[in-house]
């Protein structure tokens, strides 16, 4: 394991026992604002096609954007891990009530190959993590599927992490292979990148 490796994986240690401890109560409020600044966005206003992950545990909870994003008429896609190719694969749902328990118990849309989406497609990414820095680095959960995605997303695409304060840090450990994001949207604010 080489020093950048190891440097993040205790970054990511760090950063999950700081967001692992917020309680019920400072979490849905904080998940609250984040949502509210994240619809506020001119580019989730104005994106025909968002992709959002599915939260999941400690996650800021992207349950309400999703069903906003569906009663706006959005085309919302989810993804699905694909664990033997170590990829991600988007596709569209039209319900919450279409997606089913998968990959280490997140929730996931049924693979229908006529809902796939291709990354071209997305007009703005709602993008998870662990740590991230105000440059927009990112540190993940070391399996890389959102560093492979990203890397085949076109520039005019908006790359925006949802992330509590507490998973911001001065600098995160990066690799030459790392994808970083646009904005980052916090309970305190948005953070714009200055990378892009």
């Amino acid at each position: 394991m080489n020093r950048i490796t190891r440097n993040k994986a205790k970054t990511r240690q760090l950063a999950l026992a700081e967001r692992d401890g917020l309680d019920t109560g400072s979490r849905q409020e904080k998940d609250r604002l984040i949502t509210r600044k994240f619809l506020e966005l001119a580019e989730y206003q104005q994106a025909e096609t968002v992709l959002l992950y599915v939260s999941f545990r400690s996650e800021v909870g992207t349950f309400n954007l999703i069903e906003h994003a569906l009663k706006q008429g959005k085309q919302v896609a989810v993804p699905k891990v694909f664990r033997e190719a170590r990829r991600l694969r988007l596709y569209r749902i039209t319900s919450m009530d279409e997606l089913v328990e998968g990959y280490h118990g997140i929730y996931e849309p049924p693979v229908n190959a006529g809902r796939e989406l291709d990354t071209g497609s997305i007009d703005v990414i709602a993008v998870p993590g662990v740590a991230f820095d105000a440059s927009g680095c990112r540190v993940g959960y070391g399996g890389g599927y959102y560093d492979r995605l990203l890397k085949t997303v076109p520039l005019k695409t908006t790359r925006v992490a949802l992330a509590y304060k507490t998973q911001m840090m001065e600098s995160v450990p990066i690799e030459p292979h790392d994808q970083r994001v646009n904005k980052i949207v916090t309970e305190n604010g948005i953070i714009k990148c200055p990378w892009t």
